[in-house]
Formats: C-alpha cells, structure tokens, sequence
C-alpha cells in the first residue's frame, strides 16, 4: 500500500469524523447568536430543510462506526487469549512468531499496536519448510508495513460507507493491493513462488482471527493466477469511487457554511 493511498485512507477517515463537526458548527453558531438554548422545527423554509439533511447526511458514516468498534474490542479480547494459548517461537534466519495449536493451516498477523506474526501447528506439520518459511515471510512483510492497522482503517471506512457498492469495491481493491506488496515482499525476502502458491493454497481452507491480516483472506485467486503465470498482470486498485465518495463528504460541511454565509436559513 503506497503513501498515496494511505493518504486516502486518512483523509476519508478525517472526513467520516469532521465533517459531522464542520456541518454542525454554523448552526450552533446561529444558535448561539440568535440567543435560542434550543432547535427550533427546521421546517420554516426550504433552505432549513436542505441544511437538516445535509448535516444528517454527514452524522450517518460516523454512526455506522459504532458497530465496527464493538467488533474490534471482541476481536482484541479474543485474540488476548489466543496469544496466551500459543508458544512464542523463532526461525533460523530471526522470524517471530506465535505457534497456535490447530489443525488448519494458518497465518495471519494481529495487533495494530504491536503486531505479531501467528502460525499454527497445522501449518508447520502440513507444509513444507520451504512454504512455512514464505508464508512467515508473507505475514513479516505485514508486520513491517503496519498493515492491520490500516486494513483496519479499511474496514472501518467500508462500514461506514456499507450502502455504497462502488464504495465497498475500492476498499477491497486496496486490500488485495496491501496482499499483492506482500507477496512481492516474501519473494524478495527469498520464498521460491512455488513455495509461496502452496502455502497460501493451503491456508485458503483454514481460517483466520478478527481483526487480522491473513494470508488467504483477500484475493486468494487474483494472487495464486499471478504467483502460477509470469504473464498475469496484477490488478490495480480502483480508488474513483472512494476519492469521490470523501470529496462528497467533505463538500456537506461546505454547503450548510454556504447556506448560513448566503442568508437564506431561516430558523
């Protein structure tokens, strides 16, 4: 994920969060300054209406966030007492890990803080060194870039955006985008891409903690085409409909302003 999306990233996420603010300033200082403790029914004129629904519309993604931030605590909770459960291990080369006792096989890397690479016995018994070691390579390139956090971020602009189909696909693009940069990042690091196809075939049929970054959970077939077939181009993200979507939402604040600087809110 390069510096230009992570911008994006940030800037919609000060959208989601300022805009409610930003929208709802020129009517408190309307308040304020008419002397009224109070709303008044915002029904008077067409212009009230229009400003009531614009500043609704810019509170609506910030409240989608509630649900998200109670999924996280139970994640964060979860995955307390799955590390407490693992053995810490390390590899030759100075690769940490969390070895989980399962069947499946598993890797993912969780904590946006201080985030840690996870593996699991299944994994170890199952597959080859050579693929255990690229799927922990795969999980490090994770750990390195502080990918759960902003996958975490990601997540938290999908749900508040859930309604948007166009929306929902950019953040996903962006997803598979981080997969691909650390796919790159395991072959320059050394796994052999027959290694690295095999671990992350085998980790498709396990499964992963939330919230976590895993090394099956976002374009699983995207990436084994491009591991399997030289000529296979990667797809690139497709961020229009985010860049628009953020732009929208900034532009709601601007437009109550608008309202109250032109005169016409008569409350």
């Amino acid at each position: 994920m390069n510096r230009r999306h992570r911008a994006l990233i940030l800037l919609s996420l000060g959208a989601i969060v300022a805009a409610p603010v930003a929208a709802l300033h020129p009517l408190a200082q309307h308040l304020f300054d008419s002397g009224q403790a109070t709303v008044p029914a915002p029904l008077e004129n067409a212009a009230a209406v229009a400003v009531a629904m614009l500043i609704g519309a810019s509170i609506v993604p910030l409240l989608s966030l509630a649900r998200i931030f109670a999924n996280w605590l139970r994640g964060w909770s979860d995955l307390r007492r799955i590390a407490r459960s693992g053995n810490r291990r390390r590899t030759d080369d100075g690769i940490e890990y969390v070895l989980l006792d399962a069947p499946q096989v598993v890797f993912f890397t969780a904590g946006m803080v201080r985030p840690r690479i996870y593996a699991t016995t299944g994994a170890a018994e199952y597959l080859a060194p050579g693929a255990f070691r690229a799927g922990l390579l795969h999980e490090r390139a994770h750990q390195r870039s502080g990918d759960v956090a902003w996958r975490a971020a990601l997540a938290a602009i999908e749900r508040a955006f859930a309604p948007l189909s166009p929306v929902r696909a950019a953040v996903r693009s962006l997803s598979l985008d981080a997969e691909f940069a650390a796919d790159r990042a395991a072959l320059a690091a050394g796994a052999r891409k027959a290694e690295l196809f095999d671990a992350m075939a085998a980790a498709a049929r396990g499964a992963t903690a939330n919230p976590t970054v895993g090394l099956a959970t976002s374009g699983t077939l995207q990436r084994l085409t491009v591991l399997a077939d030289p000529s296979a181009a990667q797809p690139q993200p497709a961020i229009g409909a985010l860049v628009v979507t953020a732009a929208a939402l900034g532009l709601l604040p601007v437009m109550v302003h608008a309202f109250f600087w032109l005169g016409t809110v008569c409350f």
